[in-house]
Order: structure tokens, then C-alpha cells, then sequence
């Protein structure tokens, strides 16, 4: 996942949406129409120390009132629910591909890599009244520190990428290291235990896998059938715009072979899936799933 941001995040929480228009507690200064990313700092950030120049900054969740709430009835919402979403997603792709891995990388408002952030109020009156706060980052452009999307980082707790600097006129280096840890997650889909035996040439007739796609934005859940060969092309079935293909014996990936699974599975589609879609599969496992798989 790539985040890009030169701003707050003001991921609003369902039915607090009056913090933009009736209520008041996070405006400060402001005033109808000139509300600003501000409120959305004060309303999920909270800074240590009496400042000019703050210790820290982290997120914390504020209630309709202004005072410390429970996550659940934050104006923002929680960053412990977008860590939450993180592992969902990781959860969900490794029971389609036990390798794989959820990375959230960032472009936002943090110096140079190596370099801490600074947490302190603006020099320039407008950046402060714009933001809340003074720039995490300076450069082609100056952008707040990023508080709340890093530390939904930190609660994920897997690996990360570092965050690049959005200030920075060249984010090349940046996304050629972000590129290189996406590639990882593409081997092939090795099936992570031993597959029962049963005939690759026509899985049609006795499915070894059940696999679903999901896709919680849009709240629906679909089987995939089997994909069937047709003149010796690849299709899917009933008119499906995805089915899975199943590999193996001679069509195995020898990466699969290595770490010792004798199925892997690849989806076909005949148009892109909408944003946020995701897959699980379980297969009929031999009697002895960790052990030496058989020969299919």
C-alpha cells in the first residue's frame, strides 16, 4: 500500500462529521468558511512538552467534547483500526499465498531519511493556522509531520518501509526501494501444505480448492470457479470475469517444489478487480499435510 500525503489525515469517523460545520471545540481561531486542516490536528494529535518546541507528538482520540475518548467514540477514527485493516489484509493474502506480505509505504512530511522529525509550531503564521502545526518537512514544498499514518505503521507491527520525504524534488531512490520489497510478493502462489491427490486435467470435475474473492468496500463475497481450458487457452466458467488455474506436477513453479508444496494456484481475470478485492482459498489437504507432499 502507497500512501502519498502533504496534509493531516482527517479520516473523520461516521456520524462526527459535524466537527466541519456545527461543532466548534476543535476550530481554535478558525470560523466558517475558513476551516482548515487544523482541526483535524487537534482533534487527533496530542504534543508533549509547553512548546514552541515539542518532545513528541502522538496520535490520541478525542470525543465531540474535546476530551480523551475511547477509540470507539473518537471523532477521528483510531489509528488502531487502520493497523487492524493492515492485518486483515495480511491474513487474507497469505491464505491465498503464504509468502506474501501487506508493506505500507509513505510519502509525507518527514525529513530526509536518517534525519528526526521536528515537532514544533510554524514560523509562518498561515502554515500554523493551516495545519496546527509547523512543517515536518520543508523543501519544494513543506508538509506537516504525519503523526497519525506513521503510527498505524507502528501498531502494525511488520515489516515497514521507511517513509519518504514528500519535500524532497526527487522520490526516485525512494520508489525503486518500495518497488523492490512489492517484488517479493510476487513468486508464485505456493499452496502452503501438502495437497491431496487427484487430476490436474480436469479440476473442473473434482475441484481440489475452494477459493472465494472478497471485497469489504463493496460488501460482497463471490466463489471463483475453476478456470477450464477452451482450443487450449485458459477460461472461466458462466461467464465469471475470474477463475483460478491450478499448477501442478510439470506445471508446478520449481520455487513451490523447493519449499516442499505440490500445488500452486494463479488467478485469471478478464477484467480488473475494483479496489480493495482480495482472495482465500482452501484446498483438500492429504492425510499428512506437513509432511512430504505427494507427487500430483
Amino acid at each position: 500500500m502507497v500512501v502519498i500525503s502533504a496534509g493531516n489525515d482527517c479520516s473523520v469517523a461516521p456520524g462526527h462529521e459535524a466537527i466541519f460545520s456545527d461543532n466548534q471545540v476543535f476550530w481554535g481561531d478558525l470560523q466558517l468558511p475558513d476551516l482548515s486542516p487544523a482541526i483535524c490536528w487537534r482533534a487527533g494529535v496530542v504534543c508533549d512538552g509547553p512548546g514552541p518546541v515539542y518532545d513528541d507528538c502522538r496520535p490520541n482520540d478525542r470525543g465531540d467534547d474535546g476530551a480523551p475518548s475511547s477509540p470507539e467514540q473518537a471523532v477521528l477514527t483510531s489509528v488502531q483500526h487502520f493497523a487492524e485493516m493492515l492485518q486483515d489484509m495480511q491474513l487474507m493474502r497469505q491464505s491465498f499465498d503464504f509468502e506474501a506480505r501487506v508493506r505500507l509505504f509513505s510519502v509525507a512530511g518527514v525529513p530526509p531519511e536518517g534525519q528526526a522529525i521536528p515537532y514544533a509550531d510554524a514560523d509562518e503564521p498561515g502554515f500554523q493556522t493551516e495545519h496546527g502545526i509547523g512543517p515536518g518537512c520543508s523543501g519544494t514544498i513543506a508538509a506537516p509531520p504525519p503523526v497519525r499514518l506513521l503510527a498505524a505503521d507502528d501498531v502494525f507491527e511488520l515489516e515497514e518501509l521507511p517513509a519518504a520525504s514528500i519535500c524532497e524534488a526527487d522520490w526516485s531512490d525512494a520508489f525503486t526501494r518500495a518497488a523492490v520489497a512489492a517484488s517479493e510478493n510476487l513468486g508464485p502462489s505456493c499452496y502452503p501444505r501438502c495437497v491431496r491427490d487427484w487430476d490436474p486435467e480436469t479440476p473442473e470435475l473434482d475441484p481440489v480448492c475452494d477459493v472465494g474473492a472478497i471485497n469489504f468496500a463493496e460488501d460482497w463475497r463471490i466463489a471463483v470457479p475453476p478456470c477450464v481450458r477452451v482450443d487450449g487457452e485458459w477460461a472461466s466458467q458462466a461467464g465469471s470475469p475470474r477463475c483460478y488455474i491450478v499448477r501442478a506436477g510439470d506445471e508446478l513453479d520449481p520455487r513451490c517444489a523447493e519449499e516442499g508444496y505440490n500445488l500452486a494456484l494463479e488467478l485469471w481475470r478478464s477484467e480488473p478487480d475494483p479496489p480493495g478485492t482480495y482472495y482465500q482459498a482452501w484446498c483438500r489437504e492429504s492425510p499428512n499435510p506437513y509432511g512430504d507432499c505427494p507427487e500430483l
